[in-house]
């Protein structure tokens, strides 16, 4: 039946997706939009678009990938599906992000961190602090970034989210870094290196040490760079 088709093509397009065949994982998932619509199942329909979003951001296509997540969050709308809604719009927010537009972001990312809030979901609750954060950065409010990481951080740690908490404080680094705090940025991104050999992020604890390396050059500490 209709519904089965739509459940193995969304297996099938998450699965391409893990195994970082992007395209593939689009081709797939789009075969099941036009079965959606026809049975005007909008639930799924929105969940399907929103996943081809995903794709295309991973392929780097920020702008198609946007179009789709607009899609997504209208159906949402439509269904009055606040937990939905708000991960839709801090995907809009991240994309927004992704493209250089902290204050288009910002418009979706605080919209998104109340309807998180409302639903309890705390776990995006905390993406959406990061991205806030992220924003803010990128708009040299360091302060407020700061103060966005930090509620990001305590919601990890009260998850016991230690790949979320290593990502949160090796952002909280650079914004200190960017602060010229460089003893600070250094503390914080030795924490995230740590987690990051703990959980086996091979690329966080390289960039870690980069950045730990850039904050003591900075520091004129040349030989300990």
């Amino acid at each position: 039946n209709a519904a089965a088709t739509v459940d193995t093509l969304q297996s099938l397009g998450v699965l391409y997706y893990r195994q970082d065949r992007y395209e593939k994982a689009i081709e797939t998932l789009q075969q099941a939009l036009p079965i959606e619509r026809e049975g005007k199942d909008r639930s799924r329909e929105q969940l399907t678009l929103h996943t081809i979003g995903v794709a295309f951001e991973a392929l780097g296509q920020i702008e198609t990938a946007l179009k789709f997540y607009q899609q997504s969050l209208d159906i949402t709308r439509e269904l009055h599906d606040r937990a939905s809604e708000g991960l839709r719009l801090n995907a809009l927010g991240s994309a927004w992000l992704s493209l250089g537009r902290a204050d288009q972001a910002r418009v979706y990312l605080e919209q998104a961190l109340a309807i998180l809030r409302e639903v309890k979901d705390r776990e995006s609750e905390s993406s959406a602090l990061q991205n806030l954060g992220a924003a803010d950065g990128s708009l040299g409010r360091q302060d407020k970034s700061i103060a966005y990481y930090e509620q990001a951080l305590a919601i990890r740690r009260e998850l016991r989210d230690r790949r979320g908490e290593g990502i949160t404080l090796g952002n909280m680094g650079e914004a200190y870094r960017d602060l010229s705090q460089y003893e600070k940025a250094i503390g914080y991104y030795e924490q995230a290196m740590a987690i990051a050999r703990e959980v086996h992020n091979r690329l966080g604890e390289a960039i870690n040490l980069d950045n730990i390396g850039s904050a003591y050059g900075s520091l004129g500490r040349h030989e300990k760079a």
